[in-house]
């Protein structure tokens, strides 16, 4: 994928994020719009939704055997690459 293409996929990504944020907190502030004008004020969201991805790529870990385990933590083996990898055959699949 060049960069124009990843960084098109990545706006609509982002917007059907924030699509998919608003009507939830529309849906959340409809019943208590006291706690949503709290989470309005929370500066805290990127390093909560970081540790979320962190939390989320360790529970990977948990289905790794031992050998991909090894090989991850000698650096033999590099997840991001082989995930990368992956998302480009997934998407060529795509069409």
């Amino acid at each position: 994928m060049d960069k124009t293409n990843f960084l098109l996929t990545q706006g609509q990504a982002c917007a059907d994020a924030k699509l998919h944020l608003s009507n939830y907190l529309l849906g959340y502030g409809g019943q208590n719009l006291l706690a949503l004008r709290t989470l309005a004020m929370f500066d805290g969201w990127q390093r909560l939704a970081q540790d979320k991805l962190a939390n989320k790529a360790r529970s990977l870990t948990d289905v790794f055997d031992d050998d991909v385990l090894l090989a991850v933590s000698m650096g033999w083996l590099d997840v991001n690459e082989v995930a990368a990898e992956v998302v480009q055959q997934l998407e060529a699949a795509k069409g």
